[in-house]
């Protein structure tokens, strides 16, 4: 009878466990906003330059408060500019009014976007141009956020300080990146960015002398395990080698991949506003 008792109490156990994750994976975690900050030394670098990265919005997923605290957050840190890595919406045209909170986003030299798959409604993967719908529903997001005073970059560059440029590529679901186009003319600076929302976009890149390359899109996983890492893996052709954090490419190239802040349930890998200061 004591291993009945013993069995059930195991069973009560693990019960309670698997309610109380759940209840942090989706109501306590995903409001939980981190700070990650990370100094990268590039050659070339005339003064240091404070960069505030954030991706994959979600605006239909999280409250308005919830983005107010990531704007006042943001702006917080005093950046001198503010990259913006896709997926703005989550699905339909009537999320983009959502998206008006990000105008209160502050940075020196400005705001500078790209667009994400769900921006053009991909959600399937690579091999599906976009639709007539997803290519309006991108026009429009995309015009939303100029309208804000942001620059959104698709296949074009910037120089946003001295000796630095930063191009951004278009949605690689969507099938609209050109990877010629975003990165012509940058040869001529001494420091070269490249913020790109999806992973898989990037296999070309590497033989590009980035010297720094900002994706989005993987959410970290969303749900990661010690020693295990994402779970589901959400990546391609990479093979799920980009998912998380920083990452030293060699040759003085450099990566990271932010978690995005929207989208539940979270599970060790909370909402992320990447702070990086090059110098």
């Amino acid at each position: 009878m004591d291993q009945f008792k013993r069995l059930g109490l195991l069973i009560i156990c693990m019960v309670v466990a698997a309610a109380l994750i759940l209840v942090y994976a989706f109501a306590i975690e995903p409001n939980m906003i981190s700070i990650t900050k990370t100094t990268i030394e590039l050659d070339g670098t005339e003064e240091p330059l404070k960069i505030v990265f954030i991706s994959d919005v979600h605006a239909a997923l999280v409250s308005d408060d919830f983005l107010r605290s990531v704007v006042e957050r943001v702006n917080a840190e005093n950046p001198d500019v503010i990259l913006l890595g896709g997926d703005y919406v989550d699905w339909d045209e009537s999320e983009i009014s959502r998206l008006s909170v990000l105008g209160g986003l502050r940075a020196e030299t400005g705001v500078y976007a790209v667009l994400g798959n769900h921006d053009y409604r991909q959600v399937y993967g690579n091999g599906y141009a976009a639709t007539e719908a997803g290519n309006a529903l991108a026009e429009n997001v995309s015009a939303k956020l100029e309208g804000m005073g942001f620059t959104v970059l698709r296949n074009e560059n910037a120089e946003i300080a001295e000796g630095v440029v930063l191009a951004g590529m278009d949605d690689f679901w969507a099938q609209k990146n050109d990877y010629g186009r975003a990165a012509n003319g940058t040869e001529e600076y001494p420091v070269k960015i490249l913020l790109v929302h999806n992973q898989d976009a990037i296999a070309p890149a590497e033989s590009g002398g980035w010297n720094l390359i900002l994706v989005g899109h993987t959410h970290c996983g969303q749900v990661r395990l010690p020693l295990v890492g994402s779970v589901p893996k959400m990546l391609g052709f990479m093979d799920e080698e980009y998912d998380n954090g920083y990452y030293d490419l060699g040759d003085g190239m450099h990566l990271y991949a932010t978690c995005g802040i929207g989208v539940g349930p979270r599970f060790l890998a909370p909402p992320e506003i990447t702070v990086i200061t090059i110098s």
